[in-house]
Parts: C-alpha cells; structure tokens; sequence
C-alpha cells in the first residue's frame, strides 16, 4: 500500500482508498494493518487492524486517510522489538 520502504514512510497512495470505498458499497468493510519493516532485526510489526470506516469517517479526503495511515507507519518505527528465532 505505500509507496517504498524508507526509514521513514514518505507518503502512501491515496489511490487505494478507492478500493476501500468500493468494497465498502458492497458491504465490506476492509481491515487496514498499518506495518513496518525493521530491516535490521529482520522483523515485522503489525499494528492493530483499523476499520476503512473508522478512517472514512474520521477524515474527509483520501489525502489525509493517506497521510494519518503513513503517520501510524511511521510511529511503528520506533517500537521496540524482541525478535526471537
């Protein structure tokens, strides 16, 4: 969903939200896990699902849904993580 993997998330496509609003009118409601890619620790990290109507209704144009969602990415970065092997 965004654009690359950087130390800092730069922006995510706007475009995808169209998806979001396109199975919204047909009843589904998609399940957003903003997450991060710890390249180092050789990790992942998931944060909790966020409802594409939870974010509809919080923003008003597929810019900001974007930017909050590139936000939350970015806030993942400085998690601290265990990673066991």
């Amino acid at each position: 969903m965004f654009l690359r993997t950087w130390k800092n998330c730069k922006a995510f496509f706007a475009g995808f939200v169209k998806l979001g609003e396109i199975c919204l009118k047909k009843g589904i409601d998609l399940k957003i896990f903003p997450t991060y890619v710890i390249k180092k620790k050789k990790a992942f990290v998931f944060d909790k699902p966020i409802p594409f109507s939870k974010l509809q209704q919080q923003f008003s144009t597929r810019e900001e849904i974007a930017q909050d969602l590139c936000n939350k990415v970015n806030a993942l970065r400085h998690t601290d993580v265990d990673v066991y092997e």
